[in-house]
C-alpha cells in the first residue's frame, strides 16, 4: 500500500484543520477529520472498531478545549490503544524546542510538531510533514506536492492572514538567517547591550527595562549594515525566536516609540521540567483564586505579574525569563488568558489552567 496510511486528524482551528489535512493528503495519507463536536474518546472508541487506524495527529487546544491534560490523555491513549502513534501539533508555534519535544515524549506521544503554513513551505514545512511521516516508517517527503497543496489551500482558509502571516513571514526569515550562518542568539545579545534599556512610561504607567523600537532598529541596520525596513524584519525574527518581546504584547517589532524587553539566556528554560512548574503554581498558597474584573467573575484564576513573582522565586529566573516560560505553558495548553485573548504577560491579565497536573 505505500503511504497509504490511515490517520485521524483532530484539530481545533479551522485553518489549522485545513493545512494539516492538505499536507497528509499530499503525502498519499488517508485521512479521516475528527468532528468537533464529537467527544474525542468516544470517537476514538468508535473509529477504531471500524477501520484499521494507524495514527491520531492531534492538536493541544482540542486537549484544553475538553478539559484533559495531555498526562491524564496519552496515559488513557497509549493503554487504549498501543498500536496506535500520537503524533501532538500545536498551532501556537512554527518552532519547537528540544525540550517542548522532550515534554511531549515523556508523555508518550512520538512528537511534537509546530504550526504549518502555506509561507513556510519552501523552509520547515517539508522537515515538519518528514518528522510526521518518519513515525509511520516513511523516509521521504514528497516536498513538490506538499508546496502545492499548503499553497492550494491558503486562499480558502477562513481565519488565515495578518497575525498568522506575519509570524510566519518572520519564522520564515529567522530560518534563513540561520542558514546564512547568523547567530541570532548572540546577536540579540548584542542588540540588549547597545542599546539603552531604562525605566520609560506610557499613559501614567512604568515600564522596568525596556529600550524603544525605534533605538532598536538603529541599532540593528548599523550593525548589519542594512536599511531599516531590512532591521524591522530582523527585529521581528528575533521577536518570534523568543528573544524579544514588547512589554505587554500587544505590538510586532516596530520602528518607533514602542517599549521591547530583551530576553537574557533562554536556554535556562529549557533545563525547566514544565509539570513540575505546573502542578508547583496550582499548589502554591494564594496564588489561584476567584477574581473579578469589571463585574465579571472569574473562578480558580491567577493574575500574570503575581505568577511572574513566584516562578523568579521558585526557579531563580529573571522577569524576562518568567514570562518565557509562561509563554511556553500558554503554547502547550497548560494554561491560558480567562477570555483566551492574551498571550502570558507580566501584568494584571487573569489566567487559568487547562486542566489539573
Amino acid at each position: 500500500m505505500g503511504k497509504a496510511h490511515l490517520v485521524l486528524l483532530a484539530q481545533d482551528s479551522a485553518w489549522n484543520l485545513r493545512l494539516w489535512r492538505s499536507a497528509l493528503l499530499s503525502q498519499s495519507l488517508k485521512v479521516i477529520v475528527v468532528p468537533s463536536e464529537a467527544p474525542l474518546t468516544e470517537y476514538l472508541n468508535e473509529q477504531e472498531r471500524k477501520y484499521p487506524v494507524r495514527m491520531l495527529v492531534l492538536d493541544l487546544r482540542v486537549l484544553s478545549r475538553e478539559g484533559t491534560s495531555l498526562a491524564n490523555f496519552a496515559a488513557w491513549f497509549t493503554r487504549k490503544f498501543p498500536a496506535l502513534e500520537l503524533v501532538l501539533t500545536t498551532d501556537a508555534k512554527f518552532d519547537i524546542t528540544a525540550a517542548e519535544r522532550g515534554w511531549a515524549r515523556k508523555h508518550g506521544a512520538a512528537d511534537l510538531l509546530p504550526a504549518l503554513s502555506p509561507l513556510l513551505a519552501e523552509v520547515s514545512a517539508p522537515g515538519v510533514v518528514l518528522r510526521l511521516l518518519a513515525t509511520l516508517g516513511i523516509a521521504e517527503v514528497d516536498a513538490k506536492d506538499l508546496r502545492r497543496l499548503l499553497g492550494a489551500a491558503a486562499p480558502l482558509l477562513p481565519q488565515y492572514g495578518g497575525r498568522i502571516d506575519a509570524q510566519a513571514n518572520a519564522h520564515a526569515l529567522a530560518h534563513r538567517l540561520r542558514d546564512e550562518g547568523q547567530d541570532l542568539a548572540q546577536l540579540a545579545r548584542e542588540l540588549g547591550g547597545g542599546v539603552s534599556t531604562t525605566q520609560r512610561q506610557y499613559l501614567g504607567k512604568s515600564y522596568a527595562n525596556c529600550f524603544l523600537g525605534s533605538e532598536a532598529c538603529a541599532w540593528l541596520a548599523n550593525r548589519l549594515r542594512c536599511d531599516r525596513a531590512a532591521a524591522v524584519a530582523i527585529g521581528q525574527a528575533l521577536l518570534v525566536s523568543g528573544y524579544l518581546h514588547h512589554v505587554v504584547k500587544a505590538q510586532p517589532f516596530a520602528d518607533g516609540d514602542y517599549f521591547y524587553r530583551y530576553v537574557e539566556d533562554i536556554s535556562v528554560i529549557e533545563a525547566i521540567d514544565l509539570d513540575q512548574v505546573a502542578s508547583g503554581m496550582q499548589v502554591a498558597s494564594g496564588l489561584i483564586a476567584a477574581r473579578s474584573y469589571r463585574g465579571t467573575s472569574y473562578p480558580e484564576c491567577f493574575v500574570g505579574h503575581e505568577a511572574v513573582d513566584w516562578l523568579c522565586r521558585q526557579h531563580a529566573l529573571t522577569r524576562e525569563q518568567a514570562v518565557s516560560l509562561g509563554q511556553r505553558l500558554q503554547d502547550l495548553r497548560m494554561l491560558q488568558h480567562v477570555t483566551d485573548e492574551h498571550d502570558f504577560i507580566d501584568d494584571y491579565f487573569f489566567y487559568r489552567f487547562c486542566a489539573p497536573a
